[in-house]
């Protein structure tokens, strides 16, 4: 049997479920390595999310594949419709698409596409070549959205942790946001110590900034904004805990997070 080898490296499971679920209708061997162990709570250079998970197939049938994903992203763009987030990109956001596209999803290459062609803006080979270049020569130090938005799980994995630690009576604090510790000193007032109630109250402020980390990683900017707003709120309630470490977390977290707010400061 032939051996199979590297197609392509993922950042999330979730994409290579849905391309192991075309290759499996279509009957094509694949092998999915999955690196990705553990995390890391801090956003270094280092993504701990990026290019963890490898998809091998036959060397044979790489032409295939790219050929079908080819026609169903064709598809699937004609069948879009204005509510995509591409289509709230300004023209030259279009065009780096189209000429940076090892960024983008066959998906969103195609459907910029469309989108170039309904604003019938030039995206002639000079053009390209210029996006392209102007790309190449941003400054390497140039940070990404996987890389701040890895700042919104770590928010999350603090503040579990933390309620776990409180909840158990254990000696130890993380700086996790500080609302949960508001609500849960709320409800321990009115309910009496209920842990049940304590823990859920984590996990359901927690599980917003886990959401904000997976849609903010997909260069969503509106759940971005959002998920900062929130941590901003959370930032000046932490100054109530007169605890500085506490609020110099929050402050130094919430200057990190401020780069992903300018298009300029981000890849």
């Amino acid at each position: 049997m032939e051996n199979l080898i590297e197609y392509k490296r993922f950042t999330d499971i979730e994409t290579v479920a849905e391309i192991t679920e075309i290759l499996d209708k279509n009957k094509i061997p694949y092998e999915v390595i999955d690196k990705s162990r553990g995390f890391t709570l801090v956003a270094t250079d280092m993504n701990p999310y990026d290019q963890q998970i490898i998809l091998k197939i036959k060397k044979t049938d790489f032409n295939r594949v790219e050929k079908l994903f080819d026609s169903i992203a064709k598809k699937e763009a004609i069948n879009s419709d204005e509510d995509h987030y591409l289509y709230t990109f300004s023209d030259k956001d279009i065009i780096d698409v189209i000429a940076n596209q090892d960024e983008w999803t066959r998906l969103e290459v195609n459907i910029a596409q469309k989108i170039a062609k309904q604003r019938r803006l030039d995206i002639s080979f000079d053009t390209l070549k210029r996006a392209k270049k102007q790309e190449n020569t941003q400054p390497k130090n140039k940070v990404t959205y996987d890389k701040i938005a890895g700042w919104y799980l770590s928010i999350a994995l603090f503040s579990i942790g933390d309620s776990l630690f409180s909840i158990f009576n254990v000696n130890f604090h993380l700086p996790g946001l500080t609302i949960i510790n508001f609500f849960i000193a709320i409800f321990d007032k009115v309910f009496g110590r209920r842990i049940i109630l304590d823990l859920a109250t984590s996990l359901i402020f927690s599980s917003f900034f886990i959401l904000f980390w997976y849609f903010s990683k997909r260069k969503i900017r509106l759940i971005y904004i959002v998920g900062f707003i929130f941590y901003l709120f959370d930032s000046l309630l932490s100054f109530s805990t007169r605890n500085w470490l506490i609020i110099g977390f929050h402050l130094f977290v919430l200057f990190l997070l401020t780069a992903g707010l300018s298009k300029k400061n981000v890849a």
